[in-house]
């Protein structure tokens, strides 16, 4: 991944790369990709445990490669993936700090399902804070609002605070003045 992100083009190839695992996993998308992508996927079918064990491991090796800025946007397309959320959040999240994703509205929606998440909240908060255009606001903010009302409401563990406030923060500089408000304890 170092080599193909240090050649030319090599942020856009990589993420590329990325991409091109993600439609090849997928059921649906990896028979519409196979023509346009040049690889044959004759059925469709949910990707096997290997297939998500050598994502999962291209993807750790990538956010440990120090790769350009731009060239982990293709990993945005694994919150398409049937990845197990455990290991998802934290890397879709190491990912976000690196490059905004691409389909981060997907990322958004996928991590709003886990407000008890620390990399949830951080992941959600890094969406909000860094759009990688501005067609992203909008896919991401409802996610991030929603999000946010529940782990606000959740909030009982002190090291998980910060990321509350974080996202708040993001939500606050985003125009969601009203909506980031932490809503006062209900007895």
């Amino acid at each position: 991944m170092s080599q193909i992100a240090a050649g030319p083009g090599g942020p856009a190839a990589a993420s590329w790369l990325l991409q091109v695992m993600a439609c090849r996993l997928h059921p649906a998308w990896g028979i519409l990709a196979a023509g346009r992508l040049n690889f044959t996927r004759p059925i469709a079918r949910s990707a096997t445990e290997p297939e998500r064990a050598a994502v999962i491991a291209v993807w750790r090796a990538a956010l440990t490669a120090g790769l350009p800025t731009g060239a982990l946007a293709g990993a945005g397309w694994f919150a398409h993936l049937d990845l197990d959320d455990a290991v998802w959040l934290p890397l879709a999240r190491a990912s976000a700090e690196h490059t905004p994703p691409h389909t981060p509205g997907t990322a958004a929606e996928r991590a709003a399902a886990h407000p008890g998440s620390r990399d949830a909240v951080l992941l959600t908060a890094r969406l909000v804070a860094r759009p990688a255009n501005v067609w992203d606001p909008p896919t991401v903010l409802p996610h991030a609002r929603s999000l946010f009302r529940a782990a606000a409401a959740a909030l009982t563990d002190p090291a998980y605070t910060d990321a509350v406030t974080q996202l708040r923060e993001a939500l606050i500089n985003a125009g969601e003045v009203d909506i980031a408000r932490i809503p006062a304890a209900t007895d």
